[in-house]
C-alpha cells in the first residue's frame, strides 16, 4: 500500500504543470544539527524569502549525557538567495529563541535556550513543488537554566547544518 500510494503522489505531482514563475510558499519540514520541526516559507521579492519554524531542540552533540537538555524554540530567519528565490545559492542568518528543561542536582528544571548564526547553502525544485535545502554555518548558542553555569548551561559557538523538505505552491 505505502508503494502505491508514493507512485500516485509521484504521478500527480509530474502531472502538475509547470509554472512560469517560481512559487512564492513552502510549507516545510527543518531537520537541523539540533533541531527538528515544521515551518513556513514566504517569497518576499525575487530574492529573499521570509522563513519561521517550530522546532523541538536537542543540542544532542554538545551534551555531557543524552537527552541533557530538551526545549521548544521558534525560528525566524531571512533567506538571501543568489538568483531567483527559492532555488539556488542562499545566505542564511537567524535568530531562534525558546525553553528548555534539564536537570540539575536531580530536579528537572526550564529556563532560555537561544542561539543566533548564520548558514549558506543550496535549495533546490524537484517536479516543480518539492522544495530541498541544505547548507551549513555557525551559531552562538545559548541555554541559561537556573542554579548555575555548568551543564546543562552553556553558552558556546557551535556548527550549524541545515536541511529541509517541503512543498512548495
Amino acid at each position: 500500500m505505502p508503494r502505491t500510494a508514493a507512485l500516485v503522489s509521484c504521478l500527480i505531482l509530474a502531472a502538475m504543470p509547470a509554472s512560469a514563475e517560481p512559487p512564492t510558499h513552502a510549507v516545510i519540514a527543518d531537520v537541523g544539527l539540533h533541531v527538528v520541526g515544521a515551518g513556513y516559507q514566504q517569497t518576499v521579492s525575487p530574492r529573499l524569502a521570509l522563513q519561521i519554524d517550530l522546532e523541538s531542540y536537542t543540542p544532542w552533540t554538545q551534551e555531557d549525557q543524552f537527552f541533557e537538555l530538551t526545549g521548544f524554540v521558534v525560528r525566524a530567519r531571512p533567506v538571501l538567495y543568489k538568483q531567483v528565490a527559492p532555488t539556488g545559492w542562499w545566505l542564511s542568518p537567524f535568530v531562534q529563541a525558546g525553553v528548555g528543561s534539564g536537570k540539575r542536582d536531580g530536579v528537572s528544571k526550564s529556563g532560555f535556550v537561544g542561539a543566533a548564526g548564520v548558514s549558506i547553502g543550496y535549495a533546490w525544485l524537484v517536479w516543480s513543488h518539492v522544495h530541498i535545502a541544505v547548507g551549513a554555518g555557525v551559531q552562538y548558542d545559548v541555554a541559561k537554566i537556573p542554579g548555575g553555569d555548568s551543564r546543562p548551561s552553556f553558552s558556546e559557538v557551535w556548527p550549524q547544518l541545515d536541511g529541509s523538505l517541503g512543498f512548495a505552491f
